[in-house]
């Protein structure tokens, strides 16, 4: 006749001895899979982030674009650091009232904390500048800071 210990434990569906221990295992395991994912300094949380940022342009939303921007922002040209790019995009912005992007080409090289990412995009729309559209290949840096990629440093030609 079996014992209690030979039943089927529902838990996880194993019979036997070690369904217990099993469980404890399971659940360990499936802790420690979702205290990884509570942190994602991986690719796919900064192509989030790259989404994010090209949405927001579209939407020529000046704030939601510098959400994605880190406090220590550094940049060249028209944005050497985070308020001069907030000027650029409000300027921007008002000069085009239509923006769209196509985004062909974006390569994620991760290191550690930091990111470097580098991109080829088409900028259209509508104002003087985007009339025909222009590519733009940028290079940039980001970090992993506050729980969330944040664009620290770019450089861009077009």
């Amino acid at each position: 006749m079996p014992t209690a210990a030979h039943r089927l434990d529902p838990a996880c569906g194993k019979a036997g001895r070690g369904g217990s221990r099993r469980r404890a295992l399971w659940l360990c395991g499936l802790a420690l899979l979702l205290s990884a994912c509570s942190r994602q300094p991986d690719e796919a949380a900064l192509r989030a982030a790259l989404d994010a940022m090209q949405a927001a342009a579209e939407g020529r939303d000046t704030s939601a674009v510098l959400d994605q921007v880190d406090p220590d922002f550094a940049g060249i040209r028209e944005a050497g650091d985070r308020e001069e790019l907030r000027r650029y995009l409000v300027g921007f912005f008002l000069t085009h009232p239509q923006i769209r992007i196509t985004r062909p080409l974006t390569e994620v090289r991760l290191k550690g904390e930091h990111a470097e990412v580098q991109v080829r995009f088409l900028v259209t729309g509508s104002g003087r500048w985007l009339a025909e559209g222009r590519w733009v290949e940028a290079q940039s840096v980001w970090r992993f800071r506050d729980g969330r990629w944040q664009l620290l440093n770019a450089r861009w030609e077009y």
